[in-house]
Parts: C-alpha cells; sequence; structure tokens
C-alpha cells in the first residue's frame, strides 16, 4: 500500500497519498497542504522521501511542528504519529497499512 496522511483536525484535507515529491504545508497558495494557526509562515513544514521512509523536517517557527506532541525539526515519520501542524492534525499511515 502507500503511505498516506489522513486529516484530522481543522483541515479540509481528507487523505493526501504520499510519493517521491515533496509536500509542503504552510499558508501560501504554492503549498501542497493549506494548515490554519496564529503565526503560521508561509512554508511551516515539509516531508520527503529518503532512503524508503518519510521524514518530516520544520521549516518554520519553531514548536509549530509536532509529533505526537512533541516539537521537532526533523523526524522519520511511524506508523500511526499524529503530526500537528500550526492547528491542523494528521495522522501518518505507513505504507502498507490495512
Amino acid at each position: 500500500g502507500v503511505a498516506v496522511l489522513i486529516g484530522e483536525q481543522n483541515t479540509d484535507v481528507e487523505e493526501i497519498r504520499l510519493g517521491p515529491v515533496t509536500l509542503t504545508f504552510g499558508r501560501a497558495n504554492f503549498c501542497n497542504v493549506h494548515v490554519s494557526g496564529w503565526f503560521v509562515p508561509d512554508v511551516q513544514a515539509k516531508i520527503t522521501l529518503s532512503d524508503g521512509q518519510y521524514v518530516l523536517t520544520s521549516v518554520g517557527a519553531r514548536g509549530k511542528t509536532r509529533v505526537n506532541g512533541e516539537p521537532v525539526d526533523e523526524v522519520v515519520l511511524r506508523n500511526a504519529d499524529l503530526v500537528q501542524i500550526g492547528r491542523s492534525v494528521f495522522r501518518y499511515v505507513a505504507g502498507g497499512a490495512a
């Protein structure tokens, strides 16, 4: 199966299929995923594919990108991780998960 992000809170996204293309999160029109929240910059975070794993990198305001409630700078995503960017929350589902 394909890894996906599922929109959980404060997002109009239902499901995003992850692939080799970098996924960007922020307020700018050019971002793949628009997120809400005070002081969320134009680009807050990105997800890239690296050596077969998806890596979430915070590129914006410190503390505005969290995984399972903890602020992160860069982290390899694991199945069922809750990714919060600004006020928007997504659940990561690894490829192969039913």
